[in-house]
């Protein structure tokens, strides 16, 4: 009888082709690290090089920045340049020796720089060109590169490596391409804002690069094959035929889920005494289960039932919680919350009548609760609201009369809907404009009510009166009085940056403070005062455009003025109505 493999044997032959591959790959992977160790050294002398070009770079900048800033002249390096048009955002850097310097993020993909100096504004940006020139043109640097900003866009080196570089992407420390490596570096930091990038590319010679590789190539790939050989006669030809066919007739084996009998083919003999063992084991123990697999029929058809009455369970409730939650949102009416509960049960089956009655009893609940807090809700806020309106009134009946207040309303309401605001939005600008001056209840009448021209003095405490009113207010965190409160502080803030309290500008003022403000100071302009007569309709417009993107933001006024008939119609209404009061 041919005598079989054993499992001893096989180790021994695993264990021989196991050391093979050990030597072979230590070829490779000893070859691996020492090219890493080099291209890390390389990597790190050049950004040590780069680190301290970049510190001389920054050190002459602020050189010339002191030079500009002296001679107020422009220099072959800094030029003096317009304020943009349109500033997204203002970054504080440094200040060198007095001199606050600021980076300007614009649409401008220009760098543009801001000086402020004993008052004086300058808006300057860089000729890197020139700047670059005076220290890169004195190094001998060991690797080549380019320098692009923010954007992507070139600013100074080797451009044909830009343009053919540029859209290529980079995302490790040290990239490899066509023999070639590339790392990228921030650079021209001020800081912590990083202004510029440098790309470098660099082509170390790694322990006679090519010859050593091509050895080394050459002897893995002459083992490789050898062990390929001798794998591939004893296991694949020798040992793995007949296991094979047996181990697919385990792979044909299938069980009649309707008996839970087990369907499988004879095994034949292997090579290998153990793999004998192993299938004869096997053919005796998988009879075995047939009892627990016919159990687990039966278990898994019960489960299934279970499951798919705890699926409708579970969808009844997440669906009973979503008609929920669009109810208790104003969403659906309470008519469709209860139908939809309704058919939501009716879709159960029998046997979930607990959980039914549970939904009913949340159902009834529930609705009861909410309607409740609804009622409770809309009287809270109707007696804010009332409050609020009172209160606005008694701030602006010294200085005018309550119609004041009623205009600044319904003006704001008419502007609000030509600049196409929601009604959440419209409610919360009525209200803040009605109160917009409640700090002024708490400013001396002899000062608000003075003929003669105020004193710095007085001046300064008129100019309390939005943070006073916000102050009163400011706890109530509800729309619409945290609105209002934003409306209250900010309605005498100017569009140039010139207001009052906080000198904020642009945009950056909330809308409705700066519809606010146009209508305040109109109102303002047509009523009769103890220092002055009132201005004529006409008169008052005219201030209103003379203070276009001055004083008022330059959208609005224009929607302002395109108003004119219907804000007269407003305040002649008002005036006409029998007061109150």
């Amino acid at each position: 009888m041919k005598q079989k493999l054993t499992m001893y044997k096989i180790t021994i032959i695993y264990i021989l082709a196991l050391l093979i591959l050990i030597f072979s790959s230590f070829l490779i992977i000893s070859s691996f690290l020492k090219q890493k160790e080099q291209i890390d050294k390389f990597y790190e002398n050049i950004k040590l090089t780069i680190e301290v070009v970049d510190s001389i770079i920054i050190n002459d900048f602020e050189n010339e920045i002191i030079d500009f800033v002296y001679s107020q002249e422009n220099t072959n390096i800094i030029e003096e340049v317009e304020k943009p048009e349109r500033i997204e955002k203002t970054k504080f850097l440094k200040n060198i020796y007095d001199v606050n310097l600021y980076y300007i993020v614009s649409e401008n993909p220009k760098p543009i720089f801001l000086l402020i100096y004993k008052n004086t504004y300058k808006y300057i940006s860089l000729n890197f060109e020139t700047l670059f020139d005076n220290r890169f043109l004195n190094i001998n640097l060991f690797f080549d590169y380019y320098i692009v900003d923010n954007y992507g866009n070139f600013i100074y080196g080797n451009r044909d490596l830009y343009e053919k570089n540029k859209k290529e992407i980079c995302v490790k420390k040290i990239c490899r391409r066509d023999g070639t490596y590339l790392s990228d570096f921030e650079f021209f930091n001020l800081k912590n804002e990083n202004l510029l990038k440098i790309y470098t590319f660099y082509k170390p010679n790694i322990f006679g690069f090519i010859r050593d590789y091509a050895q080394t190539i050459l002897y893995t790939f002459i083992l490789a094959f050898l062990f390929a050989l001798v794998f591939h006669y004893i296991i694949y030809k020798y040992i793995t035929g007949v296991f094979k066919d047996n181990v697919k007739k385990i792979s044909e084996i299938h069980i009649n889920y309707n008996t839970g009998k087990i369907l499988k083919n004879e095994f034949e003999p292997s090579k290998v005494k153990e793999f004998d063992e192993i299938f004869n084991l096997f053919n005796e123990k998988i009879y075995l289960l047939e009892k627990p697999i016919e159990n687990l029929l039966k278990e898994n058809k019960y489960l299934r039932n279970e499951n798919e009455k705890l699926y409708k369970e579970n969808a009844g409730i997440i669906n009973f919680l979503s008609a929920f939650k669009k109810f208790s949102y104003g969403k659906i009416t309470y008519q469709n919350f209860k139908f939809e509960v309704k058919k939501i049960i009716e879709d159960m089956t029998f046997e979930s009548e607990p959980l039914k009655e549970s939904l009913n009893f949340l159902f009834n609940d529930l609705s009861i609760k909410t309607i409740e807090n609804e009622n409770l809700k809309r009287n809270y806020f109707e007696q804010l609201e009332i409050l609020f309106s009172v209160l606005g009134v008694l701030a602006e009946i010294k200085e005018y009369n309550y119609k004041h207040v009623e205009l600044m309303g319904e003006i704001s309401i008419l502007i609000g809907k030509k600049i196409k605001m929601k009604e959440p939005q419209l409610k919360n600008l009525y209200l803040g404009a009605k109160i917009h001056d409640l700090g002024k209840s708490y400013i001396p009448d002899s000062i608000l009510l003075k003929k003669e021209k105020l004193t710095d003095e007085e001046w300064e405490i008129i100019k309390k009166h939005p943070k006073i009113g916000f102050l009163l207010i400011k706890e109530i965190s509800l729309k619409p009085f945290s609105t209002a409160a934003m409306i209250i502080i900010s309605h005498h803030e100017r569009w140039d940056g010139k207001g009052y309290p906080y000198g904020i500008e642009g945009e950056s003022i909330p809308i409705e403070s700066r519809i606010v403000s146009i209508i305040d100071t109109f109102v303002a302009l047509i009523t009769e005062k103890p220092y002055r007569k009132a201005y004529t309709y006409s008169e008052a417009f005219k201030i209103i455009e003379y203070e276009k993107g001055k004083k008022f933001d330059p959208e609005l006024v224009d929607v302002f003025l395109e108003s004119k008939e219907e804000i007269i119609n407003i305040i002649q209404k008002i005036k006409n109505e029998k007061a109150v009061l």
